[in-house]
């Protein structure tokens, strides 16, 4: 799991979430209102959709409309899982919902991610049986107003 988390608005411009996920490396963000409860997740594939040459012609032409948020591209129901979750089962849900980045949330709080690319490093570690998601140790911590549960995108 990594953790701290680095989020991000709806109303970010999908410019500047671009630019965070390229300094960061990450592939994805999780997204907060203002009282810290999430209420999506942007990925890199989110991002780029609508911001090919392509689809900027079509608008130049009026018949799309780019969007320009975090807010208007994001995925709004977000597979959530507790620390302590089966890993295995997760990974599971991940496929079937088409994810590759789940918020951990603790106590309703943003306490980490857990990402498809870190199940493959433990995978390819061979030296782990790690049979949950792990407990949160970061105390810096994202506070989230309301928790929502292991639910399903």
């Amino acid at each position: 799991m990594t953790s701290p988390v680095t989020t991000i608005k709806a109303d970010t411009s999908i410019l500047e979430a671009a630019a965070m996920l390229a300094r960061s490396g990450l592939s994805a963000l999780p997204v907060l209102d203002d009282d810290g409860a999430v209420v999506g997740i942007t990925t890199e594939a989110d991002l780029a959709r609508d911001q090919l040459c392509v689809t900027r012609q079509r608008a130049r032409a009026g018949r799309e409309r780019i969007p320009t948020t975090v807010g208007e591209v994001m995925s709004r129901t977000p597979l959530i899982a507790p620390p302590g979750y089966d890993l295995a089962e997760l990974v599971s849900l991940m496929l079937v919902a088409g994810t590759s980045v789940v918020p951990v949330v603790d106590n309703c709080r943003l306490v980490g991610i857990i990402s498809m690319r870190e199940v493959l490093r433990i995978v390819g570690s061979g030296h782990s049986d790690p049979r949950s998601v792990p407990a949160p140790s970061d105390s810096s911590a994202v506070v989230h107003a309301e928790y929502q549960g292991l639910a399903m995108a």
